[in-house]
């Protein structure tokens, strides 16, 4: 316990590192550390060395320094991937006013989802309780997309209460348009979550950039495990319907289920009666709940194939899409060279290591190898 004994080796600054970059918090960073080589009095440090080490090396503190990491760090991102976009707006003092950010990846994403776009400010967690605002989407599986971000320190909080209410009004006004499924709060709590698991409300803005950019990265990977997914099986038709066939061939799984449960709910619609307008028909459809009735009216003239047009590429699984080969960036600026030759050191031995664990006895001999090394 004197401090002339306590010492951080390199692999566990380089484990605190990490740990720190991906939101998790010290408590149990050291508590992995103290399983891992049997209990904590087996440890040359306390948990407090690694908050220590987190908050003099790996966090930027004061709100002096904190806008010039900030536009250094997008500075090195935009490096990293020349289509990372910033904008930054400072007044007269240098304090920042604004900032706006999009990834390489959610702006190759727009092109494909920025039909149906909302704006989330409902999520104010950092240390200065600037308004946060993220631009969201929906994906080709129904799922919420990530497509650029802001801070914002002039709004006017009536404005901010208004949008925070738009579920109620909006609604109205945009009934017959396009949503993407987007008119349910269960949006806006899905994304919070989200967020939660990286941000908290003692943030830095460079501490929240970089953990929005894990958000990012996370949303990255389940769209990746959702294609994969679509790839590996298809869901069974529930009917022999030609239409529904076209549909599955077509869509992504999750989106299939929505077409799906059409076709299941069309047998509580019954046409009751159909008029004849000239060269167009009107039918009603009598309905036990309320259901996309197209379907039954589809069964009921023997309509067997549906026009391409009803088919939307958003929703298609057979659409290569140029954002899923973009990779986000991940800002490595902390790593000095000595640890980024560690953590290459590492992997090869750990690639290594692998080989040589079928008996104590094969141990030995890379044991033995390393010591000659040393």
């Amino acid at each position: 316990m004197f401090s002339a004994n306590r010492q951080l080796r390199m692999h566990v600054k380089d484990l605190i590192q990490q740990n720190d970059q991906a939101g998790i918090r010290p408590s149990k960073t050291y508590q992995a550390l103290a399983n891992a080589v049997g209990g904590p009095a087996n440890l040359t440090f306390t948990e407090k060395d690694v908050r220590n080490y987190i908050s003099r090396h790996l966090r930027i503190s004061g709100d002096e320094t904190d806008p010039k990491e900030l536009l250094k760090h997008f500075s090195r991102m935009k490096e990293l991937n020349p289509n990372f976009f910033f904008e930054i707006d400072m007044d007269e003092n240098h304090s920042i006013r604004n900032v706006f950010w999009a990834d390489a990846w959610c702006r190759a994403a727009w092109e494909y989802f920025g039909d149906v776009v909302t704006v989330d400010t409902t999520y104010k967690t950092n240390r200065y309780d600037m308004p946060f605002g993220s631009f969201v989407g929906v994906d080709h599986h129904g799922m919420f997309t990530l497509l650029g971000c802001y801070f914002i320190v002039n709004m006017d909080i009536a404005l901010m209460d208004m949008f925070a209410d738009r579920h109620m009004w909006v609604p109205v006004f945009f009934k017959d348009e396009f949503w993407a499924g987007m008119r349910s709060t269960q949006h806006s709590e899905s994304i919070h979550s989200v967020f939660d698991k990286y941000l908290n409300s003692k943030s830095s803005l460079l501490q929240f950039v970089r953990q929005y950019q894990n958000c990012v990265i996370d949303k990255e990977q389940k769209e990746l495990e959702c294609d994969a997914a679509d790839l590996r099986g298809i869901i069974p038709c529930v009917s022999s319907s030609p239409i529904e066939k076209r549909f599955q061939r077509e869509y992504t799984n999750s989106m299939f289920r929505d077409v799906q449960d059409q076709f299941i709910k069309k047998a509580d619609c019954d046409i009751s009666s159909v008029n004849h307008h000239g060269t167009s028909k009107v039918c009603e459809v009598d309905q036990q709940k309320m259901v996309f009735d197209i379907l039954v009216v589809l069964l009921h003239f023997r309509v067997i194939a549906v026009s391409s047009q009803y088919i939307l590429s958003r929703w298609s699984k057979n659409v290569s899409r140029r954002h899923t080969y973009i990779m986000s960036s991940i800002d490595m600026d902390r790593s000095d060279e000595s640890m980024t030759i560690f953590r290459e050191l590492c992997s090869d031995f750990y690639n290594v290591a692998q080989d040589f664990v079928a008996t104590p006895e094969v141990a030995a001999i890379l044991r033995d190898a390393m010591d000659s090394a040393r």
